[in-house]
């Protein structure tokens, strides 16, 4: 019984080493160590550990149940970018109040399904259903018959008359508000990269970025190992050591993306709001890139388990809403609705606190 106490002991302060390494992925560059990034990744399960951890040792009453719980309380930082201790009522609008949306629909294509079998109905009906003030939308669909039939249907269901989008190019801002100064740039496809315009709301300005960094492309891999790996063949270790030297490359992109689009809130001639699919977790270089100059919605008023991502990879927060310090944030909600690999995410800002 001691022998297997002092094993457990060392996996435990062998799991607190990996957790405190880990705390440093938001601030090391990935371009100079991106192992540690993978740590960052995995956080969600390194704190599900280490709750059992917990749980375990104070079952026993032993005072190693202090490793674990004085790791997650160094780390709390981490903790709350994942759960969210917040009310979940939303305040009344006012004059100056903007409901913003962000989401990944999939170009329309359900997880699991052929191209189309979303209706384009059934996506204006949902986003009609949270009554957003603007739309900001990552994958929007590229075929010109389905955009098209789909920004129509926004104007008439959503008063979301007024667009920015691009033919061919799968960024794409829907608002109720006149849009101005709307500027786009994708980094080396039709699909990453970032849009901003600016709106008035009453007698406020703000400028409304959309963005989407580049993608891991990992999910497909993912789920093809979990549901036919075998950890004894070769073939499994040579598609595993594949993902990770894709997410390398990604994750070294996405940071040097991430510090392009924050260079330009200095240029800003207002406050920014900025939604997307960051492609990358609370615990990244990315989001520290972006999260410094603005606040994140859902740190500062989320609620429950910060779960984005649809996909075949779990526990994953990817899809952000954030703002600029002197716009207040009244609410966040992940919407688990729609029938993509991403879920909406929606808040209230209050645009003159």
């Amino acid at each position: 019984m001691k022998r297997i106490e002092k094993a457990l002991r060392w996996a435990n302060a062998f799991l607190v080493l990996i957790t405190l390494l880990s705390y440093l992925s938001p601030y090391l560059d990935p371009g100079t160590f991106w192992p540690i990034s993978i740590l960052g990744l995995f956080y969600p399960w390194l704190l599900l550990l280490n709750l059992i951890c917990i749980l375990y040792w104070a079952f026993q009453r032993k005072r190693y149940v202090w490793y674990s719980l004085g790791t997650l309380i160094v780390g709390w930082n981490f903790l709350t970018n994942i759960i969210g201790w917040h009310s979940a009522s939303s305040p009344p609008p006012s004059a100056e109040t903007i409901r913003v949306m962000s989401y990944n629909c999939h170009a329309l294509v359900s997880v699991d399904g052929p191209m189309g079998s979303w209706k384009v109905r059934d996506l204006s009906l949902m986003i009609q259903a949270h009554q957003p003030d603007v739309v900001l939308f990552q994958e929007y669909p590229v075929l010109k018959r389905i955009a098209d039939k789909l920004a129509q249907q926004l104007a008439k269901d959503c008063g979301l008359q007024y667009h920015f989008r691009e033919e061919k190019k799968s960024l794409a801002l829907f608002s109720k508000y006149p849009l101005a100064n709307k500027q786009v740039n994708y980094f080396t496809n039709d699909a990453n990269g970032f849009q901003y315009a600016d709106i008035e709301v009453g007698e406020e300005a703000i400028r409304l970025y959309n963005v989407h960094l580049q993608t891991n492309a990992l999910s497909g891999i993912a789920k093809q190992v979990a549901k036919e790996g075998n950890l004894q063949e070769k073939e499994t270790w040579l598609q595993i050591r594949g993902m990770m030297g894709r997410y390398k490359r990604s994750t070294q992109i996405r940071g040097t993306q991430a510090a392009e689009i924050a260079k330009g809130f200095a240029d800003s001639p207002h406050p920014v709001i900025l939604g997307g699919d960051l492609n990358d977790v609370p615990f990244s270089y990315t989001f520290q890139q972006l999260n410094k100059p603005l606040q994140d919605a859902f740190q500062k008023k989320g609620r429950g388990l910060g779960i984005t991502f649809n996909g075949s990879i779990p526990a994953l927060r990817i899809d952000y809403l954030m703002a600029d310090p002197k716009i207040e944030i009244l609410d966040h909600k992940i919407l688990h609705e729609g029938y993509s690999d991403h879920y909406p995410v929606i808040s209230n800002f209050n645009l003159s606190p």
